[in-house]
């Protein structure tokens, strides 16, 4: 058995080697800060970022610091292992409780590979992702900047769905997960 699986591994030589990109994070902040007015600052505000020793744990405390924000981190120390593990946005109590124990005035909690989000407010009360969807679309709505209108999933609530229509916004949902998004957003 063993010598059937050996026989058709790739050789040590043909499988290349890594090379760490020692800039990749600064570029990497340099092109988000691109979706900010060259004026945005964070100066004042204090953010409590729980980064799940994730694929953030290095770019979300540099991006909100280099902002002005005060940044009270954690889940910024990943072994290999512990991804996800007791924190992130899997586990949103701790970022409610670092919240009001920092006395922050928002809490950001990402997933393993940073592509979802849990906020709290200043108290430590979670704010509905559906909720942040609505303040999105109403205010660049307002600002004329909103294009096409806003996707939700098979999963936001109906409520969302209303608040929309009532203010004129176009809604459409896609199936649930990032991709799927994605597609419905280049298709509309």
């Amino acid at each position: 058995m063993t010598q059937g699986l050996l026989k058709n591994l790739s050789k040590p030589i043909e499988l290349g080697r890594v090379k760490r990109l020692e800039d990749a994070n600064d570029s990497y902040i340099k092109i988000l800060k691109q979706n900010f007015p060259s004026s945005f600052s964070l100066k004042g505000i204090k953010i409590a970022l729980d980064c799940a020793n994730g694929a953030g744990y290095k770019a979300g405390p540099d991006l909100f610091k280099s902002l002005g924000a005060k940044v009270y981190d954690t889940g910024t120390s990943p072994n290999g292992l512990n991804i996800n593990l007791k924190s992130g946005s899997t586990y949103p109590s701790k970022i409610c409780q670092m919240t009001k124990k920092n006395k922050a005035h928002i809490g950001i909690s990402l997933d393993g590979d940073a592509d979802r989000i849990i906020v709290c407010d200043e108290k430590g009360k979670i704010i509905d992702g559906d909720k942040i969807l609505a303040m999105l679309g109403e205010r660049w709505k307002r600002k004329k900047i909103l294009k096409g209108g806003v996707i939700g999933t098979l999963m936001s609530n109906y409520g969302l769905e209303n608040f929309f229509k009532n203010n004129g916004i176009k809604f459409l949902r896609s199936d649930v997960g990032d991709r799927y998004v994605k597609e419905k957003m280049k298709k509309k």
